[in-house]
């Protein structure tokens, strides 16, 4: 495996703030925890050996190195008097082609210089606060990658007011990787779009919808809650009669088709506790020059209990499938509750609905 010369970390500020060589600088390659030379190689399919240590030329110069991927190595870079300016442990030949993951769970972690080439997977229950060593201590070239597993945000900063990005931390969001590299000095990183995990795409009041044309939901009540003068938007729903109402939402190019779930918001003027009903939707999407009167894609539904009248409820996240699903494509549903079916009586007052999916692109151009 070919051996980036430029890893080893051999570079110094000079008086403009350039990172520049170092002249005769010393390569020692160790099998890695010790102090037991181990072999490397000037040629890929190492018939050739190099010279161990090696020494960079009077401008800081190296030939390339080769490792042997069935070997794991310790490196170590010091200055022509000895002085020590990198000293990477458990570098592989192959896991440098093939990044080994570690999992780490818990609040914090400490990332050490034995995680060069490793993705570091963190999970825990709540926020994670995570520490780089510094860039000076890990040398120019030096890099790892972490991967946010949790559900929680993870900020990444640096030891001794360290810098990435020139900033003095990094946050990955649930979902999100990133690489961090070191120059000598600082950290350099870029976040990968969230091509996981579901994000809400629209919302609705009942205000933003419509009843149908045919078997339509009671018009447009506004309502007050009187104690605090709380004013709400519900459309009605009979408990007998499949009654409907409609709406629209776009899709943007990073939709991923497939991914789309709904759930209704929604509230009783009367009853008990316990009490159940069932709500359902449907939605067809329409891209350039198709035909609007089409057939609606299957009805998804969701049952849900009344909690207490005049209380928000919010049913389950549900599944739907729209005909035609597409990413960039003009979306049109119609929410209904299903006709005799459950123990409540009385009107269903639907409030809103919403709808979430996944994005899968970093942006809609």
């Amino acid at each position: 495996m070919l051996w980036i010369p430029p890893f080893l970390g051999a570079m110094t500020e000079g008086s403009d703030g350039r990172r520049l060589p170092v002249p005769n600088a010393v390569a020692t390659f160790y099998a890695a925890g010790t102090s037991t030379l181990q072999a490397v190689y000037t040629t890929r399919d190492k018939t050739v050996g190099r010279a161990n240590p090696y020494t960079s030329d009077d401008q800081g110069i190296w030939g390339a190195v080769h490792l042997d991927d069935a070997l794991v190595y310790r490196i170590k870079v010091t200055d022509a008097n000895g002085v020590t300016i990198a000293d990477y442990d458990g570098v592989g030949g192959a896991s440098a082609a093939v990044e080994t993951v570690d999992a780490e769970a818990g609040a914090s972690y400490a990332f050490v210089s034995g995680d060069l080439g490793h993705l570091v997977k963190r999970t825990h229950s709540s926020t994670m606060a995570d520490t780089l060593p510094t860039a000076a201590s890990v040398g120019n070239g030096w890099y790892t990658t972490t991967y946010n597993a949790s559900s929680y945000a993870q900020a990444v900063t640096v030891v001794s007011a360290g810098t990435i990005n020139g900033a003095s931390s990094f946050t990955l969001q649930p979902g999100q990787w990133a690489k961090f590299v070191s120059d000598g000095s600082g950290y350099f990183t870029a976040p990968t779009p969230l091509a996981t995990g579901k994000r809400l795409l629209a919302s609705f009041d009942a205000s933003g919808l419509n009843p149908a044309t045919t078997t339509p939901c009671a018009s447009l009540v506004k309502v007050e809650f009187g104690t605090n003068d709380v004013d709400v938007d519900v459309l009605d729903f009979d408990a007998t009669t499949q009654e409907y109402a409609y709406g629209s939402l776009g899709f943007s190019d990073s939709y991923q088709a497939g991914s789309l779930e709904y759930r209704a918001r929604w509230t009783v003027a009367s009853g008990s506790a316990g009490e159940t009903l069932t709500v359902g939707a449907q939605a067809r999407c329409f891209g350039d020059d198709d035909a609007i009167d089409q057939a609606w894609g299957t009805a998804a539904e969701v049952s849900d209990a009344v909690i207490a009248t005049g209380d928000e409820h919010v049913t389950a996240w549900t599944a739907i499938t729209p005909a035609n699903d597409g990413a960039g494509r003009k979306c049109r549903f119609r929410v209904y509750r299903k006709g005799s079916t459950g123990t409540h009586a009385a009107d269903l007052r639907l409030t809103g609905i919403e709808f979430r999916g996944i994005l899968n692109k970093s942006n809609d151009a």
